[in-house]
């Protein structure tokens, strides 16, 4: 059976447009997913948080969920507290998802997500802080 150049390459165009679309359906669904989760309520995220890394945690345990989770690096900084010390904490923002006050595809106002893991002297998690922050066009 004598095969035809354009039947292999209607093939690959009809393959790699199904490929292609596949790859932007869940790229989408992805993004939608995580967009989802930030507009959650700041005390329902801080509730899953405490979840996964309960008050008392190492900072090392704290640093693996953190990796795991958004891969990438958890880094510990320092942060000024009251009577002049400083204390270690992780941030990480969480995500971020936009509104539409008309119907045009530009958001006209951004929030996003940042979690904290506040760490005691003894290197053990003393509190967890989700902050939203509002940027508006």
């Amino acid at each position: 059976m004598k095969i035809d150049g354009r039947w292999i390459y209607g093939s690959f165009v009809v393959l790699s447009s199904l490929f292609v679309a596949t790859g932007i359906a869940f790229h989408i669904h992805r993004d939608y997913e995580r967009r989802r989760e930030a507009n959650r309520p700041a005390d329902v995220i801080e509730a899953e948080l405490l979840a996964a890394t309960p008050l008392g945690s190492s900072i090392a345990a704290v640093q693996r969920y953190v990796e795991r989770r958004w891969s990438c690096t958890a880094d510990v900084v320092r942060e000024p507290a009251e009577g002049g010390q400083s204390r270690r904490v992780i941030v990480q923002e969480y995500g971020s998802y936009g509104t539409r006050y008309s119907c045009y595809f530009f958001c006209t106002s951004v929030t996003s997500v940042g979690v904290s893991w506040y760490f005691n002297d003894h290197g053990k998690l003393e509190a967890v802080r989700v902050e939203k922050t509002n940027m508006s066009i």
